[in-house]
């Protein structure tokens, strides 16, 4: 699989979970997909535009989602992204940050999210962690 068709896997298991954990019909979910229009995927956050954003049209809920291939979870530019996402979520009601990479990384992205998200001071943004086994959260 190349990397792009798995890192689009990985954005399916970000789509799935808001899919089965949100089941309702108020939610705008944009994906970073190739074939949508500009109108169509998540908007600019701190310079980075994320793989999936999802907005509650009747709560605060917003949720951002991204993917993150083994090669690309640690490089400095995935640290600064997730600290722009982070930043933008703390300001927020009811935030939530999906991540997903596959099952081998799962619990390396967890604690580079933890410490994260401590360095941000966004204790109270959940950290959701999908890929093909039970999600985990931090």
């Amino acid at each position: 699989m190349s990397e792009s068709a798995r890192h689009m896997h990985l954005v399916s298991f970000i789509v799935g979970w808001v899919s089965k954990t949100y089941p309702t019909d108020d939610l705008c979910v944009l994906v970073d997909e190739p074939n949508n229009t500009a109108a169509n995927k998540p908007p600019n956050i701190g310079g980075y535009f994320p793989d999936v954003f999802v907005k509650s049209v009747g709560r605060p809920l917003t949720i951002i989602g991204e993917a993150k291939t083994t090669q690309d979870l640690e490089t400095c530019r995935s640290k600064l992204q997730l600290i722009s996402y982070l930043t933008f979520l703390k300001t927020l009601t009811d935030p939530c940050l999906v991540i997903s990479t596959s099952w081998t990384v799962q619990r390396t992205a967890k604690g580079l999210m933890c410490h994260l998200r401590q360095t941000c001071n966004a204790a109270h943004v959940p950290l959701i962690f999908v890929t093909e086994m039970p999600p985990i959260t931090c």
